[in-house]
């Protein structure tokens, strides 16, 4: 078996040596440069890396990794695309090898992904992902000019397999501008009704505070999946549109915090909508539990919090809260409890009270 490894990149000097060492297991390496003006292609080429040039004018992600793949040579029998920021922990290419071998019919492999990071060390995961850009050399083509995906254009039916003993990471160079927002309004301008960029813009405009427009994109995105077509990936579908409900919902929150306007039925009945779209996924639940606290339903805290605890497999979701699957909704529900016992405790001093004063009476 033959595996190469592809990405793009534009001045990504500072990552090449951390990249390059996580993917030098591969047979062969290739890199289309897309315009840097630091040292990147020279530290490329000084490891042995094929580096290949294009100009891509208006830039769209998709036409980049197309030219990319293409790049390969045709007797790769497979092919990792990852980007100059990412990193794949080692021994990566004997499990791809084993995959293939064990199911020889498969044509992409999914795995465990760290996508971003509460803190600037990157020490601390926020969101993860099952990672896809692992595929068969020949089939497959990047589709969408943001957030692209790989779309099957090969023979016969493809087979998805997933891994959890490969993992890697990504580590965003937040000095880096992203002009993701334009690159997504585009593509919608394109396409309007293509559910997949509305529920990606809603995303990004969460991302940016922009909360308002947040909920428009949020509810615009629930009435293009209303109604989910045959063929359509059902429980793919759902488990957007439960996001979508969270991201109306906690754009509620924001503002709540901010101004002490919004209704908290509002805040908890998107939230409850959320739960009930997908009443599988943790992350679901511990958000709710995140907003009956805001309005110090403690409770409903302790209920939400304490349920969360009792899903223990994660989903093949679209994105992974990682607060939601480490020790926080079990001191959730403590700090809950709490708060239940110390309302208990001032609900029996004021019996008490009411009794003495009786008494005197």
């Amino acid at each position: 078996m033959k595996v190469a490894v592809y990405a793009i990149c534009k001045n990504e000097a500072k990552n090449v040596p951390r990249w390059y060492d996580s993917i030098q297991e591969a047979d062969g390496v290739f890199v289309t440069d897309t315009g840097s003006s630091d040292n990147t292609v020279e530290l490329l080429k000084e490891r042995g890396v094929n580096v290949f040039h294009a100009e891509i004018e208006p830039w769209r992600f998709d036409v980049a990794r197309n030219i990319s793949l293409e790049n390969v040579p045709d007797d790769y029998d497979v092919v990792l695309c990852i980007d100059l920021d990412e990193v794949i922990g080692k021994g990566w290419r004997e499990k791809v090898e084993k995959i293939f071998q064990m199911y020889p019919q498969a044509t992409l492999v999914r795995w465990p992904f760290v996508f971003s990071w509460f803190d600037e060390k990157c020490t601390k995961p926020k969101t993860s992902m099952y990672q896809w850009k692992i595929h068969v050399r020949h089939g497959y083509h990047w589709e969408s000019p943001i957030h692209e995906v790989l779309a099957w254009h090969g023979e016969g039916k493809t087979l998805e397999v997933y891994c959890e003993d490969i993992h890697s990471w990504h580590y965003q160079d937040l000095s880096k501008p992203r002009e993701y927002q334009k690159l997504i309004d585009k593509a919608i301008s394109e396409d309007p009704k293509d559910q997949r960029l509305s529920w990606l813009r809603a995303r990004e405009l969460m991302m940016h505070n922009r909360f308002e427009e947040a909920i428009e994109e949020a509810k615009r995105h629930l009435g293009l999946t209303k109604e989910i077509e045959e063929g359509e990936n059902r429980m793919v579908i759902e488990q957007l549109r439960a996001l979508s409900m969270r991201y109306i919902s906690q754009a509620l929150m924001q503002r709540h915090k901010q101004d002490k306007t919004v209704d908290a039925g509002e805040v908890i009945e998107w939230m409850l909508k959320s739960v009930a779209e997908c009443p599988w996924l943790r992350e679901s639940w511990v958000a709710l539990a995140q907003a009956w606290a805001l309005f110090d339903q403690w409770e409903q805290v302790y209920a939400c919090a304490t349920f969360a605890q009792t899903i223990k497999a994660r989903t093949n979701s679209i994105e992974n809260d990682e607060l939601a699957w480490g020790e926080y909704p079990e001191k959730l529900a403590r700090i809950a409890w709490k708060q239940i016992r110390k309302g208990g405790r001032r609900f029996e001093q004021q019996a008490k009270d009411g009794r003495s004063k009786s008494r005197k009476v």
